[in-house]
């Protein structure tokens, strides 16, 4: 008699998934960032209003959501359509957080800032829920 929980033969292919799905859900959160999103996100909206916030908080979901979906469905395809390789992705990525790097290296603290970029009463910007957050 077959037990429910036998896996013998149906457990070679759903525990792959499974620790697929893991590794997945793992890797999305190191990607996303939640706690350190959080934060800024606190910083940014502390002088909006709880409906302002919760505009904010919903319009930055809905892009980023679209956004990973979007990519997740059709980033093969776009990468075939343009010719991209993988490995030349990796690269590519790499250079530019290499150049980043060491461009907060380089540069001083006063060259980053210009006064015309500060708002004198501390408002925060028109939307803040796609380009901060």
């Amino acid at each position: 008699m077959r037990s429910v929980y036998d896996l013998s033969k149906t457990g070679r292919h759903v525990l792959p998934m499974i620790e697929y799905l893991f590794v997945s859900i793992a890797a999305m959160f190191v990607i996303i960032n939640p706690l350190t999103t959080a934060f800024v996100f606190a910083s940014l909206t502390s002088q909006a209003s709880e409906p302002e916030r919760n505009q904010i908080a919903r319009r930055a979901v809905i892009a980023s959501t679209s956004l990973l979906f979007t990519f997740a469905i059709l980033g093969s395809v776009i990468f075939q359509l343009f010719g991209i390789t993988l490995a030349a992705f990796r690269i590519a990525g790499g250079l530019i957080l290499f150049g980043i790097g060491m461009g907060m290296l380089q540069r001083s603290e006063a060259a980053d800032h210009n006064k015309a970029d500060i708002h004198p009463s501390g408002a925060i910007a028109d939307d803040i829920s796609i380009i901060p957050l």
